[in-house]
């Protein structure tokens, strides 16, 4: 019989684990183990990257990108605080000492100014959208270019130089500096255009004004030849755009009158060149029968001048005949032309009146009384004149210079001597003037209450 085992207290021991899965390969493992060594080389050389530049922060390129996207952010303000901060400090150092301190801290200039016009130009107005949009300090500075209705503009949504809002946003700050360039050219373009058209007006006028300095001090013969070549230049204007049968108005006429025969349309193209033709001849005429055009019949003046009596009206009809106007137009065109070679003598006693203040009221009196007494209508003034006469209570006489003979005054005299004193009945049938009470200057009546 066999001895029995006894009980063992405590844990049993557990069966061996059976294999799962394939069996580990040791060449990937070695694989695997070099990898890690890559990368932990590269950690270790990104972190002497991040304390050779002073970096502190996280090296995850999670967090760097966040990191660099908020710098991105603050880098339009920083340019911005950067720029107001050089202004404030330039505005308490005094004259030739701000240079000095910019170098002094390692700053440049131009660099400092740049700065400067950027927070003086972004500050003067609401720019905030054109801010956001520009989003890096390059865009900004190549946005300071633009005048200050420029980016108020663009601020506003509308478009400068072809660029918008949603442009500054989407472009480089390589391609912003190509589009403002392409943009400032043009306007360069156009300033130099506009310049060169104001230099051009302006050396015109120059011309003009010396050509009136040497007209003034040139001589009658002299203004005569210049006004001749005016007019022979005019003409030959008018002559080369008539042309020859080959060019100008005669070869589109010669034309015109070609396809209207080979496309039996004479009648209406004979309208049309009548029309064209009349016009032309009414031009012409008009500018041979202005009125202004004295010397358009200088020698049938100077015919007339001399023609003995009789002779003139036969001189008038024949120019008329030339000009192809009326008789009455010919003398009006004589008259202008006569007057200026040989004006009208003026008498000697031209201004002055032999009738006397008294001799003019008596007889306007005697010509209103009889009005009244009558009261069908005036005396006539030769009447009352003649009345006036024969009772002795006028003269009205005057004495020739020439030969001392007492003569009377014809009764046009008379009468204009009347309107000049004042007399004339229609002057005192006029209606007072409601001026009568204008004082003569200011403060010349004070009335008290």
């Amino acid at each position: 019989m066999a001895e029995k085992q006894p009980n063992k207290r405590g844990a049993k021991a557990l069966a061996q684990a059976e294999p799962v899965g394939a069996d580990l390969d040791t060449g990937k493992l070695v694989e695997r183990n070099q990898e890690l060594q890559v990368m932990a080389q590269a950690e270790a050389q990104v972190k002497a990257l991040a304390t050779t530049l002073g970096y502190a922060g996280a090296l995850d390129t999670d967090s760097l990108w966040s990191m660099v996207e908020y710098r991105q952010r603050r880098s339009v303000e920083d340019i911005l605080e950067m720029g107001r901060g050089l202004l404030l400090i330039k505005e308490q150092t005094a004259h030739g000492e701000f240079q000095e301190q910019i170098a002094m801290r390692g700053f440049n200039y131009r660099t400092a100014a740049r700065l400067m016009t950027v927070a003086l130009k972004f500050s003067k107005s609401d720019t905030v959208s054109l801010l956001k949009a520009a989003g890096t300090q390059a865009k900004v500075l190549e946005l300071a270019v633009l005048d200050d209705e420029d980016l108020q503009a663009l601020e506003s949504g509308e478009s400068v130089a072809g660029i918008t809002v949603d442009d500054v946003e989407r472009m480089s700050a390589s391609q912003l500096r190509a589009a403002l360039r392409e943009a400032r050219a043009d306007a360069d373009a156009k300033d130099q255009r506009i310049n060169k058209l104001s230099e051009d007006l302006n050396k015109e006028h120059e011309k003009t004004i010396k050509a009136q300095r040497r007209w003034k001090a040139a001589t009658p013969d002299e203004q005569l030849v210049t006004l001749k070549q005016a007019v022979t230049e005019a003409e030959q204007n008018v002559l080369a755009a008539i042309g020859s049968e080959g060019s100008g108005l005669r070869a589109s006429i010669q034309a015109l009158a070609d396809f209207a025969c080979d496309n039996h349309v004479e009648e209406d193209a004979a309208r049309f060149l009548s029309d064209v033709i009349g016009r032309l001849l009414t031009s012409v005429r008009i500018a041979r029968d202005d009125e202004d055009l004295a010397i358009a019949i200088p020698a049938a003046a100077s015919q007339l001048l001399a023609a003995p009596h009789g002779s003139k009206g036969r001189i008038a009809s024949a120019l008329a005949e030339q000009l192809g106007c009326s008789v009455q137009t010919a003398y009006r065109h004589l008259s202008k032309v006569t007057a200026a070679l040989k004006p009208r003598k003026r008498r000697s006693d031209a201004g002055e009146l032999s009738l006397t203040r008294d001799e003019a009221a008596s007889i306007a009196a005697l010509v209103e009384e009889t009005r009244r007494l009558t009261g069908t209508g005036a005396l006539p003034v030769e009447e009352a004149v003649d009345a006036l006469r024969a009772n002795g209570k006028i003269e009205a006489m005057r004495v020739d210079k020439g030969t001392g003979e007492v003569v009377q005054l014809s009764t046009s005299a008379i009468c204009r001597a009347i309107r000049h004193y004042g007399f004339h009945r229609d002057q005192l049938a006029a209606a007072t003037p409601a001026a009568r009470l204008s004082s003569p200057h200011p403060n010349y009546l004070w009335q008290i209450d």
